[in-house]
């Protein structure tokens, strides 16, 4: 699965969860 660019998997509270830097693009949770 190839993810948009600027798009990482990152853990967040222990669930791997789509992460942005930046602004949310689909509501995800920002490394900021």
């Amino acid at each position: 699965m190839s993810l948009p660019e600027g798009v990482e998997r990152r853990a967040f509270d222990g669930t791997e969860r789509f992460a942005t830097r930046g602004e949310p693009v689909y509501g995800e949770p920002t490394d900021g």
